[in-house]
């Protein structure tokens, strides 16, 4: 019997696509998402922001079953971009992320911040 493959595609020609929305994607390419979560509540140390929800759940939109990320957070102080790299720095540190990924996240980010 064949597995059945999941694939992701954004077609940025078309349409964007939001943080939320990708990262649901990701998910459902079947990454740990208790990992993730981890990963996302671990910010509030870094940021300052009180109270940072994760909730993930399938959902159905336009016949297309779904993973649905809602993050809520209180109080979300303003960054400039150098410290939004440092936080990124340091949270990677902290979560043990690979050099690679730890590259990866930052050189993301710099893009972001270029653009």
């Amino acid at each position: 019997m064949q597995s059945i493959k999941k694939i992701t595609i954004i077609d940025c020609q078309v349409a964007g696509i939001s943080g939320d929305m990708f990262l649901g994607a990701l998910l459902d390419l079947e990454a740990d998402s208790k990992k993730v979560i981890a990963a996302i509540e671990s910010l509030q140390d870094f940021i300052g922001c009180g109270n940072l929800e994760v909730e993930i759940k399938d959902v159905t939109r336009r016949g297309f079953r779904a993973k649905k990320v809602d993050v809520k957070a209180e109080k979300m102080p303003e960054m400039k971009a150098a410290e939004l790299v440092t936080v990124i720095d340091e949270c990677a540190e902290r979560l043990k992320l690979s050099d690679r990924a730890k590259r990866f996240a930052l050189e993301a980010i710099n893009t972001l911040l270029r653009s």
